[in-house]
């Protein structure tokens, strides 16, 4: 907002345009415009996102493109079985319109709490030291991983999936970032 006065050139200006271009409604024109939205689609409508605690959360579902076919209902029900515990615990909203928004969304949890610390612990380094480090990480949350090999290798596939800036060395579960 501008404080102005009512002899302002520019606003003076504006208020001739708006007045030579505009004209009072009419009821026909409030049942036109009333008909023309009621054929508009509906807006998906998103419900809210409940608040999710992932203070110490780690994907257990290896392959990360999985994720937007199962939340696009693209995949079988034995398979979305699996991995709807991951978009619960992410805390995806419904209408999320393509891949990009998806991914960036996930992106985004990811750099947050653990697994951003994490990712920032453990890149360049090498596997078995990004191993140790997320097991004194989860030490240090009092979270216990029956196998942190298998632990860093999901997530390290879903950094270098969902984080544009963090690379994966082909043949192993270094990351560069």
């Amino acid at each position: 907002m501008v404080e102005t006065t009512a002899d302002d050139p520019a606003l003076v200006s504006l208020l001739a345009v708006l007045q030579g271009t505009s004209a009072p409604a009419t009821e026909a024109d409030r049942d036109a415009v009333i008909e023309a939205a009621a054929m508009l689609p509906t807006a998906p409508v998103r419900p809210p996102i409940e608040a999710t605690d992932r203070t110490d959360w780690l994907p257990m579902y290896r392959p990360p493109e999985v994720l937007w076919r199962v939340y696009t209902g693209q995949r079988e029900e034995s398979v979305a079985e699996i991995v709807r515990p991951e978009l619960t615990a992410l805390g995806i909203p419904t209408g999320l319109a393509t891949e990009e928004a998806f991914n960036r969304y996930v992106g985004a949890i990811l750099r947050q709490g653990f697994t951003g610390r994490i990712a920032r612990e453990c890149s360049n380094l090498t596997t078995m030291k990004a191993v140790q480090r997320l097991v004194e990480l989860c030490g240090e949350t009092g979270r216990t991983i029956s196998d942190p090999a298998d632990a860093w290798e999901t997530l390290a596939a879903w950094i270098a999936h969902f984080l544009p800036n963090y690379q994966r060395i082909s043949g192993g579960t270094r990351l560069i970032g």
